[in-house]
């Protein structure tokens, strides 16, 4: 086997093949991400999806359970219009939450009568009508 020459490998050409290995992976990677959260915006906007989260926060609405609510909310990132409803009496819970930490301590009593005057205009300015019974018994506790 004199007659065979054995060819040492390039150190460029290993660095250019190694270079375009990389690039396509990173390609590939990236195509595979976005095809990912354009099938999960597809699905998280889903009239299904829709219905199956308003679904969530109603039964944390109807079971006056804002805290939780407030969770379901923020866990799911619910925003836009079929979650207002949702978001305002979340807001209203708390602020009144704030206003009782208020009113007990020493100190904080200025805090708490601007917090209960946003309260009663939060009962007075309501954009939903069901949410008005909400508002006006936090109105009514705050008393």
């Amino acid at each position: 086997m004199a007659g065979k020459k054995t060819r040492k490998p390039s150190l460029v050409l290993m660095i250019v093949k190694t270079v375009v290995a990389l690039f396509l992976l990173l390609i590939i990677i990236s195509s595979v991400a976005a095809m990912a959260e354009s099938i999960r915006d597809d699905y998280e906007y889903s009239s299904e999806n829709v219905a199956r989260m308003i679904g969530y926060c109603d039964r944390d609405y109807y079971d006056r359970d804002y805290g939780r609510l407030l969770s379901t909310l923020d866990l799911y990132d619910l925003y836009g219009e079929d979650y207002e409803k949702y978001w305002e009496a979340v807001n209203a819970y708390e602020d009144f939450i704030y206003y009782t930490e208020c009113k007990g301590l020493k100190g904080y009593e200025e805090e708490a009568e601007k917090c209960l005057a946003k309260i009663r205009d939060n009962a007075r300015n309501c954009k939903f009508e069901e949410n008005r019974k909400i508002l006006e018994g936090f109105v009514d506790q705050s008393q």
